[in-house]
């Protein structure tokens, strides 16, 4: 299995190569040459020779090869010098970029915090606005409303209806604090007797006096609803109010409530 393995490994290395040689006889063949006189001529500058003729190639002396010899290690160590000193000036400008950018990178980070605070600042600032903006124009709706003058009216007819209801509730709850006082009588007359001896003030007299706490015991009732209103000691309105009555006057509807 292992040597099948390995035969169509090398199957396919071998498939590859013939595929590249393929392509590089492409592309070998694809590629544009210059003329032969042309290549002659780069060769010729590429590779000088000597020219042909008489001349024969002179031969250095010991101090012509020393002094040639010393002459091109004064190139190479110069050219050398000269090519640190550049690398020099240009790494100390590479590291003066770099810094340059480290320098950016932490402003934009300052300024990327800033501008996170800042959103955030803004949204809670028109958060805040906009719900000062709906209590206006709630404000502003309900006094729209109330200057409305049937919105009054009906405000005042309210206020009226409460009224007669509290003073018909308070009627009522001392009419049916008399009725308990005689039912009270009518069942303990010698209780009666006893306290007009005691006293020597009549039960009626007596309720008269303390008017106050009956009307407060007339508000803790069991039997009556709880209002949450304050006892009254003017006298009952026995006549209900009559709705108001509308008025025009210079070009302005009023309203005149008669009783």
């Amino acid at each position: 299995m292992n040597s099948n393995y390995v035969v169509s490994k090398d199957s396919l290395i071998e498939t590859q190569v013939i595929e590249g040689l393929k392509a590089a006889k492409l592309r070998e063949l694809a590629k544009v040459r210059p003329p032969i006189h042309v290549q002659e001529v780069m060769m010729a500058d590429a590779f000088p020779a000597l020219s042909e003729g008489d001349e024969k190639a002179k031969q250095l002396s010991d101090s012509e090869y020393s002094s040639l010899r010393e002459s091109m290690q004064t190139f190479a160590i110069d050219n050398a010098a000269d090519t640190i000193s550049t690398l020099k000036v240009q790494l100390s400008e590479y590291y003066e970029v770099l810094e340059q950018m480290n320098t950016l990178k932490r402003q934009c980070e300052r300024l990327h915090k800033q501008n996170t605070s800042l959103r955030s600042t803004i949204k809670q600032e028109f958060s805040k606005k906009d719900t000062q903006i709906a209590v206006l124009q709630r404000d502003n709706e309900e006094l729209k409303r109330r200057s409305n003058p049937e919105w009054f009216t009906c405000a005042m007819f309210l206020k009226m209806e409460c009224e007669r209801r509290d003073e018909t509730i308070g009627l009522l709850r001392s009419r049916l604090d008399d009725t308990s006082s005689c039912q009270k009588i009518q069942q303990h007359p010698s209780s009666v007797s006893q306290q007009q001896q005691w006293t020597g003030v009549p039960q009626d007299q007596g309720s008269t006096t303390n008017n106050s706490q009956q009307e407060v015991r007339y508000w803790n009732h069991p039997t009556l609803p709880n209002f949450n209103l304050v006892p009254r000691s003017s006298p009952v309105l026995t006549t209900p109010p009559r709705r108001p009555k509308p008025s025009k006057l210079q070009g302005t509807t009023h309203y005149v409530t008669t009783l």
